[in-house]
């Protein structure tokens, strides 16, 4: 089993390898739905990294 960080870790390094279809995908999308989009994606992150934190807190 994965362990919180290492499941992040691959998460990154996916997104990083598929950024170039996806700048395709949002330049078909329009500005509007990448705007929000990306806000989505920041929130989506910001939350990942405060669980991982208080995780790992907890843990010591």
């Amino acid at each position: 089993m994965f362990s919180l960080f290492e499941m992040f870790l691959l998460m990154f390094t996916v997104s990083c390898g598929f950024g170039d279809s996806v700048k395709g995908f949002f330049t078909k999308l329009g500005t509007t739905w990448t705007v929000i989009l990306s806000i989505v994606l920041v929130l989506v992150v910001l939350a990942l990294g405060f669980f991982i934190y208080k995780y790992y807190s907890e843990e010591k």
